[in-house]
């Protein structure tokens, strides 16, 4: 920048918002300072003398939505701020810069954006909005394409607000090997291969489908057997019918379990997991590493069933038989008695008030979209009953306004080999076992013309770039 007569300030203020910021620890810290004076030391010439460098240190215990919060060490007030980048060239040759960090309070209605020539806050304001996103794992038993699964995968995709650091994926309604291929091709299809698809679970802990044949000979017919249903069984390494055509991208290449243990280990109390089939693989991340679950920031689940209002009679003669839970009963066991900070449940109950209809379908179809042209294209209605199972603990995670009603119960599944095995236990808080249960919070009631609307905006929403 050129020399100028007298003396030239130019300024930076903008405001800035986004979520709490901490370290892994979770100590209260703040990115802006350290970013501020990497880019400030950039502007600063290598002969510069060092006692001319000055960066303010200021700390920052959390970015609140629409300010950022900076306290000022010599003034314990918290309050709307500005921070300012001053440049103040002298008067010779010589140059003497000041870069330094001021604070000044600003009445709430300030929401001007002042920018100016500099681009080091404005740097930090974006470094900011990537760490504000949530980070999420999606474990899935991805059948495909479109259906539940898929859909469910795709409205956390699609949402601004996700950081999807990962699809891991187990047998359940499908096959592992065609649930891999069926993901695989959706993000091809969106655009998104840069989230990794991580192979995981094939078989349950300790579920045979010759062992359930012969439970049904004894205890009844199970309707949905999902990758073991007899109309539409295949041999496990087959890849079925893929109507969207076949990948060109690769799975990752490591599994699951392992995936899932790094991920938390890497992101310390940050990550969401999101669980919408078995849970197979988290019970296999647990085994591996048994802190796990603590260092998860929550598990946020589709499955069990309490006491279903219906005439399905899936359900109507065993209301508490659900098949997430059902299908590796002893994976459920271990995920469900871990130490999570919070659990929350989508029932079967709740789920069953949702309703994916020809209407949701051409709405989304009217899309014009790489989303919306996939589900109006591979949606399809299968009989009287289609729920959106897994798209509703989807949407109630990215906006738990959607629920309007919910409880908390103690949860765990029936290993008894009998007629029950498999089946959902809860108790109340005073009737609970002395020991391991963990409290769920149960989703009963929600808003469901909000949950529609959500879900058509975000499938034809434009999909977010990482």
């Amino acid at each position: 920048m050129p020399l100028q007569n007298g003396h030239s300030r130019l300024c930076l203020s903008l405001r800035v918002s986004g979520r709490d910021c901490q370290d892994a620890d979770g100590n209260a810290e703040s990115k802006i300072p350290e970013i501020a004076k990497d880019h400030a030391d950039r502007l600063l010439s290598d002969t510069t003398p060092p006692n001319q460098k000055r960066i303010s240190r200021i700390g920052c215990p959390s970015f609140y939505s629409r300010r950022l919060c900076i306290r000022n060490r010599q003034n314990s007030r918290w309050g709307f701020t500005i921070a300012r980048l001053i440049y103040a060239p002298g008067r010779t040759r010589d140059c003497t810069w000041n870069c330094e960090v001021k604070m000044c309070e600003v009445k709430m209605k300030a929401f001007r954006i002042w920018i100016c020539t500099f681009a080091v806050l404005l740097s930090a304001c974006s470094a900011n909005g990537a760490d504000s996103k949530r980070k999420i794992i999606i474990d899935q038993d991805a059948a495909g394409p479109a259906g539940s699964d898929q859909q469910a995968i795709l409205l956390l995709v699609q949402s601004p607000q996700t950081e999807v650091l990962g699809i891991t994926v187990v047998t359940g309604d499908a096959w592992l090997t065609e649930e891999v291929a069926h993901t695989l091709r959706t993000l091809e299809l969106i655009g998104r291969t840069d989230i990794p698809v991580v192979p995981g679970a094939e078989y349950p802990l300790v579920r045979t489908k010759e062992e359930t044949e012969r439970w049904e000979q004894q205890y009844g017919a199970v309707v949905w057997l999902g990758a073991w249903t007899p109309r539409g069984y295949h041999a496990p390494r087959d890849l079925g019918a893929m109507p969207e055509g076949m990948p060109t991208t690769k799975p990752a290449n490591e599994d699951a379990a392992h995936f899932l243990v790094r991920m938390v280990r890497k992101y310390p109390h940050e990550v969401t997991i999101y669980e919408g089939g078995p849970m197979t693989n988290l019970a296999l991340a647990i085994t591996i590493d048994p802190e796990f679950a603590s260092l998860a920031k929550e598990l946020v689940f589709m499955g069990a069933s309490l006491n279903p209002q219906t005439d399905d009679p899936e359900f109507v003669n065993a209301p508490r038989h659900e098949f997430n839970l059902w299908f590796d009963p002893e994976a459920a066991h271990i995920v469900l008695r871990a130490p999570w900070k919070t659990i929350v449940c989508t029932p079967v109950d709740i789920s069953l008030k949702t309703r994916m209809s020809m209407d949701l379908i051409n709405k989304v179809k009217a899309g014009t979209t790489p989303v919306a042209r996939y589900i109006g294209t591979y949606a399809r209605l299968y009989g009287t009953y289609n729920y959106l199972w897994d798209e509703l603990a989807s949407a109630a995670w990215l906006d738990p306004s959607l629920i309007t009603k919910k409880e908390t119960r103690y949860m765990d599944v029936n290993l008894d080999r009998g007629a029950g095995y498999g089946e959902t236990l809860t108790w109340s808080d005073s009737d609970k076992p002395k020991r391991d249960v963990q409290p769920v919070e149960i989703q009963v009631d929600l808003d469901t013309e909000r949950f529609y609307k959500m879900f058509v905006n975000l499938l034809t929403a434009e999909t977010p770039k990482r």
